[in-house]
């Protein structure tokens, strides 16, 4: 190796059980350090993140990625995708990986597993980093139809992989900060099927049983009764086509970061494509200090 090179990230695809179930997660396992933990959103999977997970930066960290129950290679259960559900995966993955705490850093529905985990397990829960989402966004009507796009893709079947590529490539809130490490992301949420065809490895049923579940909860009381060091980053750009407002608005991710006690900043780039380029940059940067304070 030439002197001063920095060696490429690997990050290595583990499985685990998880009570009854096969969960699967990414391990920067040639990395040492404070360990980090990145939780995903509604429909994603652990690759979402990677524009993170890969940022130098971040390198003095050990850095993990959890696909969620019923995304990317964790197995899907037909039943059981409560906040506690969720939770309870997250406690036995750390227990798998010897952790007694660490800093969880939560994009979207991510970040409300994350607030759920420090108030209900504030013992397994260092520092919060969350990313796009505000004490109202489980119950906004105007989320909700943002969402439509991702869940109407869900239970669609294309022809072949490319096809099915193509169509997400090309959505409209894309089109806004296209990055290269989004592809390993949408990778992995293609599933081809044995006649060729392709769809996404997530269903329907069970994103709706997520958004119920959620739904039932009183969030503003949870956001509030946060006693660990958080931080809220939130996204300005527009989450759809030209006009689009953001995913969350910005008044309302202040007022949580204040009912949390929580630092609150700013990136460009929208709800998705704020976890590439420019704006993990930012990201990467605010984690660090904000790991290091």
């Amino acid at each position: 190796m030439v002197s001063g090179q920095v060696m490429p990230v690997t990050l290595l695809r583990r499985q685990f059980r998880a009570a009854s179930l096969e969960l699967s997660y990414l391990d920067s396992a040639a990395e040492q350090g404070q360990a980090l933990l990145f939780l995903h959103g509604l429909t994603a999977n652990a690759h979402c993140l990677d524009g993170l997970n890969f940022h130098p930066l971040l390198r003095g960290f050990r850095r993990f990625a959890l696909d969620l129950r019923g995304r990317g290679q964790s197995q899907a259960p037909a039943t059981g995708y409560a906040l506690q559900d969720h939770a309870e995966d997250v406690r036995l993955w750390m227990d798998h990986l010897g952790l007694q705490s660490a800093i969880l850093v939560g994009h979207s529905y991510g970040a409300l597993l994350s607030t759920y985990l420090a108030v209900e397990h504030p013992d397994r829960v260092e520092k919060l980093v969350l990313l796009d989402i505000s004490q109202h966004t489980p119950r906004s009507e105007r989320v909700l139809r943002a969402l439509e796009p991702s869940l109407a893709r869900l239970d669609r079947v294309f022809p072949c992989a490319s096809d099915y590529l193509e169509a997400l490539r090309s959505a409209p809130h894309l089109q806004q900060g296209w990055d290269p490490q989004m592809e390993s992301y949408l990778q992995a949420d293609c599933q081809v099927l044995s006649d060729g065809r392709a769809r996404s490895r997530v269903r329907a049923a069970s994103i709706e049983s997520v958004i119920q579940e959620m739904q039932a909860l009183d969030w503003p009381r949870l956001f509030s009764s946060v006693a660990k060091p958080s931080l809220l980053i939130h996204a300005a750009g527009g989450f759809g086509r030209d006009q689009a407002p953001p995913f969350v608005e910005a008044e309302d991710a202040r007022k949580t970061a204040l009912a949390m006690g929580a630092e609150w900043m700013q990136v460009e780039g929208n709800h998705l494509t704020m976890l590439y380029g420019r704006s993990a940059q930012q990201i990467a940067q605010a984690i660090l200090d904000f790991a290091k304070a």
